[in-house]
């Protein structure tokens, strides 16, 4: 009985695109990025072989799961790009694609010795919808309202610094997660044409696709995003 339900829901979500306008935007949003990493690894037995005729040595290395092991606080700018469509004669309920890509610094804090930091970059790249709500009309150019929606995408967090293994270079910290993020704000249009909206984004579930080797720190990160954006609707 799930599947039909779906399949009815998405259908009527097509017609329901299908029959209204599309309006085209282009945008950039910014904003402060908090960040929580975790950092883990497995225990391992280290076997170091001395050459021939002495003795090796064996060493036990614990492992280690630590929550929020360091605090990321930093900046991320977005570009993004997609349509919005209205249901109503009054522009009131719609809803919006969104694809973006983004770009970010942040200065990542060890919480056990803060003397210890690695500023680092980020990278963005995520596609969403979100649900429009412009439900106060000062005429017909103008509203203020609000949004909610999803939005699923990659981050990149890479640090800085860098560790040298064999005849590479890694960074100190890396990590690459897939997340689902919900989204939500208030939206003011001007003129038909120009949006600005504020908004906050929490993540709701968070895959590690980061891949280390035994030996290595595996980092995890949720951000936590407060943005500031303005989109031009064509």
């Amino acid at each position: 009985m799930k599947k039909p339900k779906l399949l009815t829901t998405l259908a009527i979500l097509a017609s329901l695109v299908s029959l209204s306008q599309a309006r085209f935007y282009i945008g950039v949003e910014g904003g402060y990025v908090y960040g929580n990493i975790d950092k883990s690894m497995e225990g391992y037995t280290d076997y170091k072989w001395a050459g021939l005729g002495t003795d090796s040595t064996i060493t036990y290395i614990p492992g280690c799961n630590i929550k929020n092991a360091y605090k990321g606080y930093g900046y991320l700018l977005n570009l993004n790009i997609g349509n919005e469509y209205h249901f109503d004669d009054k522009d009131m309920y719609g809803l919006r694609w969104i694809g973006a890509i983004g770009y970010g610094n942040t200065n990542l804090v060890n919480q056990a010795n803060k003397d210890i930091n690695y500023p680092s970059y980020m990278l963005n790249l995520s596609v969403g919808m979100d649900a429009l709500f412009d439900v106060i009309k000062f005429d017909e150019s103008n509203s203020l309202g609000f949004f909610i929606g999803l939005e699923g995408g990659v981050n990149a967090l890479i640090s800085n610094a860098k560790i040298k293994d064999s005849a590479n270079d890694h960074p100190i910290i890396g990590n690459m997660s897939i997340l689902l993020t919900p989204r939500f704000g208030a939206s003011l249009l001007l003129d038909n044409h120009h949006r600005i909206e504020i908004m906050g984004k929490i993540p709701a579930y968070i895959y590690n696709a980061s891949q280390n080797a035994t030996s290595k720190p595996t980092y995890s990160l949720t951000p936590y995003e407060v943005m500031l954006s303005y989109k031009y609707i064509f």
